[in-house]
């Protein structure tokens, strides 16, 4: 059946480096008057043939058509990472790092980047973003081919790699633009977003919003969160401030995520960067604990208060 492969080689390999199309038309057509020879055969001799013979020509014949369309299949796979102006196979270049683009170009621990250019499906598990080969999160949102994140606690100037099931990607350069030196830093409001009761919120087992909740023990400002997420795994989140004499900006004292009810801690904040968005124990309270768990986890602790319900 194949005997004339060895022929149909030598006329297609001159013309692998010159035009796909020449290969592709060669193959094609040896293959098919090949089949026409053994059709033309069959027909000639299937009468003097026995019926089990006839079948395994019409056998063989089928097994031709079934090459054709194979060597098709593997034509149009090949002419994919084909570059026509340089006669040469891409594969090997397109599986390195794809140069991502991100907005905006610098921005404080907190800052809400996008960082687009990564070819990544709407909703695709196993993305993340990583900072110094070490801070590693999961995007806040994923759109297309832009991916949102916030700028980890910790995270300084330079590189950042984002990773995805199919594809990778680096921003060459992010601009970190402050940092703590002290195990907790309250700071003025510099983010590129709000907080609102809405987007503090977060959902319970049962689909509902949970808002956060204020109250005023002596000098101390408690903001408290108690989520049920199911019969064994309701937890209360906790933050605690003291009014600074003098100062528009508070001192933060603690803030954990406890079981509840029972007390047990889950998760202490050892250290973290406040950012305070308003102050006002007449009015609004509110801002962003930004702090990693483990070194690596990071976590954007939004919390809003109206105290004018309880004044």
């Amino acid at each position: 059946m194949l005997r004339n492969v060895p022929y149909m080689c030598h006329l297609i390999i001159p013309y692998i480096g010159n035009s796909r199309k020449n290969f592709l038309i060669l193959g094609i057509s040896s293959l098919y008057e090949e089949s026409k020879l053994f059709a033309v055969e069959c027909n000639n001799i299937r009468l003097g043939m026995s019926e089990t013979m006839s079948n395994m020509m019409q056998l063989n014949i089928a097994k031709n058509i079934l090459i054709i369309f194979l060597f098709v299949q593997v034509f149009i796979s090949c002419e994919k990472n084909y570059d026509p102006v340089t006669g040469t196979n891409n594969t090997i270049e397109n599986n390195a790092p794809k140069q991502l683009e991100i907005f905006p170009k610098k921005g404080g621990i907190g800052t809400k980047i996008e960082i687009s250019g990564l070819n990544n499906r709407q909703y695709e598990f196993g993305i993340r973003v990583i900072f110094q080969d070490s801070l590693s999160l999961r995007p806040d949102s994923t759109n297309k081919n832009k991916i949102y994140a916030y700028v980890p606690f910790k995270a300084k100037s330079g590189e950042i790699k984002v990773t995805s099931q199919r594809d990778t990607g680096i921003v060459s350069f992010f601009g970190v633009t402050d940092s703590c030196s002290d195990v907790f830093c309250v700071k003025e409001w510099d983010l590129n977003y709000s907080v609102t009761k809405e987007n503090s919120a977060m959902y319970n087992f049962l689909g509902g919003l949970v808002y956060w909740q204020g109250e005023i023990k002596g000098d101390t400002i408690i903001q408290t969160l108690i989520n049920s997420v199911g019969d064994i795994s309701d937890y209360k989140k906790e933050l605690k401030f003291v009014e600074t004499p003098n100062n528009n900006l508070p001192t933060f004292i603690s803030g954990d995520t406890r079981s509840y009810p029972g007390g047990s801690i889950r998760i202490k904040i050892e250290s973290a960067i406040i950012k305070i968005q308003s102050w006002d124990l007449n009015g609004i309270v509110a801002g962003s604990v930004l702090y990693n768990v483990c070194g690596t986890y990071f976590f954007n602790e939004k919390f809003w208060y109206d105290f004018t319900s309880i004044n």
